[in-house]
């Protein structure tokens, strides 16, 4: 019986250490952000300790983005952020506005966007 308690004990804290650590850090570039206008507005608004990556911490802060007007043809990059409830791109060039990575999402304002 004490060899079976341990083992679900040292289970438990085998689980905790895994579902603690989180995700990798996700840098503010081209490559992942590949719209300028996009990339300023993320590190300007959501990098805030200013080092040129997002922390899991500042991903999952974000839970609104308000890019309307802002001449962005790509949210490429939308993805990273997995607790994004309300994404406003109100008239902005955009050619393809995929959100398949955005499950949390429960508001979408983009008229005028020019979306296809």
């Amino acid at each position: 019986m004490k060899k079976c308690i341990c083992r679900l004990m040292v289970l438990a804290v085998m689980l905790l250490a895994v579902c603690s650590e989180g995700f990798a850090d996700v840098e503010i570039n081209a490559a992942n952000f590949p719209d300028a206008n996009f990339r300023d507005y993320v590190s300007s608004n959501f990098d805030t300790d200013s080092n040129g990556t997002l922390s899991n911490a500042e991903i999952v802060s974000v839970t609104d983005i308000d890019v309307s007007y802002k001449a962005i043809s790509s949210l490429s990059g939308i993805k990273f952020f997995s607790s994004l409830k309300k994404l406003n791109c109100i008239a902005n060039p955009l050619g393809i506005l995929d959100m398949s990575g955005c499950i949390a999402l429960t508001e979408l304002k983009c008229y005028y966007a020019q979306c296809s």
